[in-house]
């Protein structure tokens, strides 16, 4: 992912746009854990950032389309 490893930039842009984990997602709005629809994402560089549905991956539509069928 990362092309240049001289540049220390682009080590941080890998590591803020990559996500390592989320809250449960899903189309279905009993299966949501947060009230206003959304979910917490954790990225490499420690930050988290609570994203609202639909929106960025990965808290997109077919994303929650897909992770949803879990709950059933």
């Amino acid at each position: 992912m990362i092309t240049v490893i001289s540049y220390p930039a682009a080590s941080a842009q890998a590591q803020s746009e990559t996500f390592v984990m989320m809250d449960a997602l899903s189309t279905e709005v009993d299966n949501y854990n947060h009230a206003p629809g959304g979910s917490n994402v954790l990225y490499p560089d420690g930050h988290v950032e609570f994203i609202k549905f639909p929106g960025e991956a990965p808290v997109s539509k077919s994303f929650a389309l897909t992770v949803g069928y879990l709950f059933d």
